[in-house]
């Protein structure tokens, strides 16, 4: 989220923009403000605990189902 908010305030869109473009980033008038934006919201959410983890698609598989190590030991993982 710092990085985001970095991109977004300190060198402004238009700024990442020219240094995406001299780094050499395809299509950086695209690329500049999706990752302004991405870091900004991804950041945001998971501070908010709804991340990546929350919407997986194992997440949603293993739902309620416990799994057994199988390294001999009878311990249920929670």
């Amino acid at each position: 989220m710092a990085h985001g908010w970095e991109k977004f305030n300190k060198w402004t869109v238009s700024g990442t923009t020219q240094r995406f473009a001299q780094m050499g980033v395809p299509l950086p008038d695209i690329a500049a403000p999706f990752a302004t934006f991405i870091e900004l919201i991804g950041g945001a959410l998971l501070l908010a605990a709804m991340g990546p983890g929350r919407f997986s698609v194992d997440r949603f598989r293993f739902k309620g189902k416990k799994a057994a190590l199988r390294s001999g030991v009878d311990t249920p993982m929670v």
